[in-house]
């Protein structure tokens, strides 16, 4: 399946087409799994799955039963619940019975209780074990969720407020949102290329230079991407298989007398000056209401027409930008996080040149989490990671998960290693010390003490939203360190 991935479902044979629907119509999406979930602190059992479910879906029985009515939730004595029904009390329906519709595009909850053996009572299982085929699509968010920065911030409510007077639900916002804030921290500017150190063909005038702007793959890459026909300007790129996305961008700018990097001007061209597939494909996926992390993939597939690179990124952002969007784009203290005051107190002779955590680019990485906190400290000290010639490499806004940052500088050519020294980022592999698997952790070397310990500053431990410190008495083999200079 995944080589049908490769390219956009509009460049793919008719054939290839076919095989792609069959593939992925024949299950249910699952946003809303059965288990605990930590709510307020304290783990809560959900007994319930949602599947997806667009508005008015016919519903159908999963099994033989009587029906049980509980205001507008069908029962059946086999134990399975589902939202709303026409069903009358004590009627036998067969497996594959049309009991119903869906009200809106919600999703589909649904129970299943079974009469345990030792027992003799009904408990509740997990339905999803009972189909034929079900694809989790909920992603589980594990760092601080729903805070950003500022400038992303507010360009993330003007294109909200865009894109929903244009009729798009709240989950393809998020999605879209979603895919944009990994892609180039939702900032129109962005040109591939702008996050190497120099700028590729970076000029006095850069980003209204024709040269600059038709840059190449190969020149961009030294000699990669020979399909990069003209340097991609945010998320438009003109490509060897047909795509003029680049050229009509800057077409439709001229036409409307605007910088192609205007924001409102980016947003109007995807509806009125893109290419007919990609419009007419938008704006039927604006009608979606799945969940946020299933339309970001979709999203990342059909419209950005990448094969799923940084997947579960774009997943993760989707599903915390629609948590800004429910809660009405409230963001606590302005997008600036404060120092723990008791934690910062124990350890404040012992930062780095004495400097006191705060202020800081993030570079787009999402407020709070650990990523962000390390890109902010980085350069509010103005650091710079160490090549291993000596050279002087910037963070870029692509450096991975918590674990994955020393190997992305190592092939950006920094020096790695396996001791801490004083303001040196420091990557956790997935699993270490607590960290999740998939993720782990990444963290700044504050102070390095004549006994081998060493303290680092972080963010979004234990769920902590604040700056604060631990001190680690040693390394071992899941700890890495990139060094930096001044």
């Amino acid at each position: 399946m995944s080589d049908l991935y490769k390219e956009p479902a509009y460049k793919l044979s008719e054939e290839d087409q076919e095989e792609l629907k069959e593939l992925t119509e024949g299950s249910l999406n699952m946003t809303y799994r059965f288990g605990y979930e930590v709510i307020d602190e304290k783990p809560t059992l959900h007994h319930h799955i949602i599947l997806e479910a667009k508005e008015d879906q016919v519903i159908v029985s999963p099994m033989d039963g009587k029906v049980s009515l509980d205001e507008e939730t069908v029962i059946l004595t086999s134990g399975i619940g589902i939202h709303t029904g026409r069903l009358s009390e004590n009627q036998q329906v067969l497996a594959g019975d049309i009991i119903g519709q869906t009200k809106d595009g919600t999703g589909l909850k649904v129970t299943y209780q079974k009469v345990d053996d030792d027992t003799d009572k009904l408990v509740y299982v997990n339905p999803a074990f009972y189909f034929p085929k079900v694809i989790q699509v909920q992603t589980t968010i594990l760092l601080t969720i729903g805070q950003f920065g500022g400038d992303e911030f507010e360009r993330a409510k003007a294109i909200y407020d865009y894109l929903k007077s244009n009729g798009a639900t709240n989950q393809a916002i998020a999605a879209i949102l979603g895919n944009w804030s990994v892609e180039s921290s939702i900032n129109p500017k962005r040109a591939e290329g702008d996050y190497l150190s120099p700028p590729v063909g970076a000029t006095d005038s850069l980003w209204n230079d024709e040269g600059w702007l038709s840059l190449n793959g190969p020149t961009i890459y030294n000699g990669r991407y020979p399909n990069i026909l003209k340097r991609g300007l945010g998320q438009w790129t003109d490509t060897a298989d047909g795509s003029r996305r680049h050229t009509l961008l800057l077409e439709y700018a001229k036409r409307k007398h605007q910088k192609w990097y205007n924001l409102g001007l980016q947003l109007d061209f995807m509806l009125h000056g893109d290419s007919p597939y990609c419009t007419n494909w938008l704006k039927d996926f604006f009608k979606n209401s799945g969940s946020p992390a299933s339309l970001a993939q979709l999203f990342l597939i059909y419209w950005e027409g990448n094969s799923g690179d940084k997947l579960l990124e774009c997943q993760t952002r989707a599903s915390e930008w629609y948590y800004q969007i429910e809660k009405g784009f409230s963001q606590p203290n302005g997008g600036i996080a404060q120092s723990d005051p008791e934690s910062l107190e124990t350890v404040r002779g012992d930062f780095f040149e004495n400097s006191i955590p705060g202020g800081g680019d993030g570079i787009g990485y999402a407020y709070g989490q650990c990523t962000w906190r390390v890109a902010a400290r980085i350069n509010q000290l103005g650091l710079k990671l160490k090549g291993k010639n000596g050279e002087k490499i910037s963070i870029i806004s692509t450096m991975g998960n918590g674990q994955d940052w020393v190997r992305t500088d190592a092939s950006l050519g920094g020096e790695i290693g396996t001791s801490p020294q004083v303001g040196s980022i420091l990557s956790f592999a997935g699993g270490g010390y607590g960290t999740p698997a998939e993720y782990g952790r990444v963290a700044f070397v504050e102070k390095v003490y004549l006994d081998g310990s060493f303290l680092i500053s972080e963010t979004n431990y234990n769920g902590n939203p604040n700056y604060t410190f631990r001190k680690l008495s040693g390394v071992d083999s899941s700890l890495s360190f990139a060094y930096t200079t001044k």
